[in-house]
């Protein structure tokens, strides 16, 4: 069983590949405030039933890492940036975190509603505060809407971010960087 993904690049005509486990002491990507996503031609025929079930985090050397597991198979795609109205997907009100920066994460070639079982997704517009962060005050999921899932990271300010997709199972990776190593990664 694999637990990660192969990250492949290309630096000084050189090809390097690395092994990115969840665990994993170093960050998932290059840390950005930017518009992030994958790949969107990569795996569009790979993916089945992929929706959210479960929420955690841990904490690493200069960032913490948020991981929002899913059932299903397959490497979905996503597209992350930081917003400032975030809304839920169905039926459009406004998400409320209380935090003042908000970073949504739209994974898409999600499950449709004949492929969700209900009793191990996550419920819509669930707010998980519980997380042992420093910087992540609330994670928001949806159920995917159109075979897409969005998430609401709510932050205490807008962070240098990265976002990688795990398998095995399927895992959407968000690591924040904290404030006191922004300069040394």
């Amino acid at each position: 069983m694999t637990t990660g993904i192969l990250l492949a690049g290309c630096g000084n005509d050189e090809e390097t590949t690395r092994q990115i486990e969840e665990t994993d002491t170093q960050p998932v990507g290059e840390f950005s405030t930017d518009r992030q996503a994958s790949d969107w031609q990569l795996f569009l025929d790979e993916t089945q039933g992929i929706y959210p079930t479960e929420i955690r985090s841990t904490h690493q050397e200069g960032f913490e890492r948020i991981i929002i597991e899913h059932a299903g198979s397959g490497p979905p795609t996503y597209t992350a940036q930081y917003t400032d109205d975030p809304v839920n997907p169905a039926p459009g009100l406004p998400v409320v975190t209380g935090d003042q920066a908000h970073l949504e994460v739209l994974v898409s070639n999600t499950a449709t509603r004949d492929e969700i079982d209900e009793d191990q997704m996550l419920e819509h517009n669930t707010q998980i505060t519980d997380l042992d962060t420093e910087a992540t005050g609330t994670v928001v999921s949806f159920v995917p809407v159109q075979e897409t899932s969005t998430y609401v990271l709510g932050l205490d300010e807008e962070r240098p971010y990265a976002v990688a997709i795990l398998e095995d199972p399927v895992r959407v990776v968000i690591d924040i960087q904290l404030a006191e190593h922004q300069e040394s990664w």
